[in-house]
């Protein structure tokens, strides 16, 4: 029965560590997205004048913003849309403040998984400190 119990932990901290582990790369990439948005937001605060613009392969070209025009926007699924710059700002707020809230559960989410984790292996510790003991468990 100890065996098994032993085993039942060895493979319980394992899928623990696995989980702890896509959950803190999924909050590494929601705090990328974060940053990301958080510079939209202020480039598109600031824009105005000339810009340098990428075209690939590390070109770059001078580019008059008329921020009077129309912005792009990504609404997601691959589809963008026209966007006035207030309007383009408010889906960019909204955006952040869904990647902050996800950000905020992925880190509890980490903490509740850590926790479990420690549990885990603070019982195998002990079940193996009694097996070796000699304890019958």
């Amino acid at each position: 029965m100890s065996q098994e119990r032993v085993d039942a932990l060895m493979a319980e901290g394992e899928r623990l560590a696995q989980l702890e582990q896509i959950i803190a790369q999924r909050r590494s990439v929601i705090s990328a997205a974060i940053r990301e948005t958080h510079g939209a937001i202020e480039a598109v605060r600031a824009a105005g004048g000339d810009a340098l613009m990428p075209v690939g392969a590390g070109v770059f070209v001078r580019a008059r913003l008329d921020m009077q025009s129309p912005l792009v926007v990504s609404v997601g699924s691959g589809v963008s849309v026209e966007k006035t710059k207030d309007s383009a700002l408010l889906h960019l707020e909204e955006r952040s403040k869904e990647l902050v809230a996800a950000a905020n559960e992925s880190t509890g989410q980490l903490g509740q998984i850590r926790q479990l984790l420690d549990k885990t292996r603070a019982d195998l510790e002990a079940l193996v400190s009694k097996m070796q003991a000699g304890d019958n468990v």
